[in-house]
């Protein structure tokens, strides 16, 4: 399938609940088949399918989302050194994080 047609999420939970009574009444060869036919259209993997097919086929929507962590001002210093650091990897960056914001608020 190519990147452009890929189903989003919840295309791909209305094909399976549409494919649902089809596999649910369907012998064991027949089901082999489906799953393969299903393994080509959404592009997920039998093991995937199989668990869906016999479990929910209801998307759960996440109850709370976390907060955030830090404030705006510390947002900020992070995109400041982020930016005088090159956009370096963060296991790079952190070591030197404490030594750069002294240094750029020194220099304002």
């Amino acid at each position: 399938m190519l990147t452009e047609d890929k189903m989003n999420i919840d295309e791909r939970f209305k094909y399976l609940r549409i494919m649902h009574l089809r596999y649910t009444l369907a012998d064991r060869k027949e089901c082999s088949r489906l799953l393969g036919e299903m393994e080509a259209v959404p592009g997920l993997r039998c093991k995937t399918l199989i668990r869906r097919m016999n479990g929910s086929r209801v998307r759960k929507w996440r109850g709370h989302q976390r907060g955030r962590t830090y404030g705006a001002d510390v947002d900020d210093a992070l995109r400041v050194t982020d930016d005088t650091f090159d956009h370096i990897s963060a296991e790079r960056q952190t070591p030197n994080l404490v030594w750069m914001a002294e240094l750029l608020a020194a220099h304002g």
